[in-house]
């Protein structure tokens, strides 16, 4: 059931500064990270925007800044219907599906309580953690390379 299991990974300050598809505008080690972590998976994923809302990874969007932890409370539940509505558009309802959320808190509390009205089981498994900890948890989730195997003589 993994198409029924979505991807949302919180944008961060660090940005080019020119236009980019949303999976290459954040250049921070935490976006990097989450970002391999999405790919790795094989499941959609999508980038949560303080300025957009909802962002697949190819839509190209101008740099921007509009830190989500400095927004005051009203504008970021305003945030949080407009994120609600385009989740609903793009995966076609919420009800079942698993949302892994790989944000901050300004990013999950706006949303998760809507999130499990609708019928959506929110998961956020970096929740309460640093920046150290979540730079480890991606870590330890990324496989170890293969050593090259040996051939055998013959």
């Amino acid at each position: 059931m993994a198409a029924r299991h979505v991807i949302l990974i919180g944008c961060v300050q660090t940005k080019l500064d020119a236009p980019a598809p949303a999976a290459d505008l954040f250049t921070s080690p935490l976006f990097k990270a989450r970002r391999a972590y999405a790919e790795r998976s094989r499941r959609r994923w999508y980038v949560l925007s303080s300025r957009y809302g909802l962002l697949a990874p190819d839509r190209i969007v101008a740099p921007y800044d509009l830190p989500q932890a400095r927004q005051p409370v009203d504008d970021r539940n305003i945030w949080a219907e407009m994120v609600l509505a385009q989740l609903q558009e793009e995966l076609g309802g919420l009800k079942g599906r698993v949302l892994e959320v790989h944000a901050g808190s300004a990013y999950v509390d706006p949303i998760a309580p809507s999130l499990a009205d609708l019928g959506a089981t929110v998961l956020a498994p970096l929740r309460g953690l640093g920046l150290g900890q979540h730079l480890a948890w991606y870590a330890a989730q990324t496989p170890a390379p293969r050593a090259p195997r040996k051939r055998a003589r013959t």
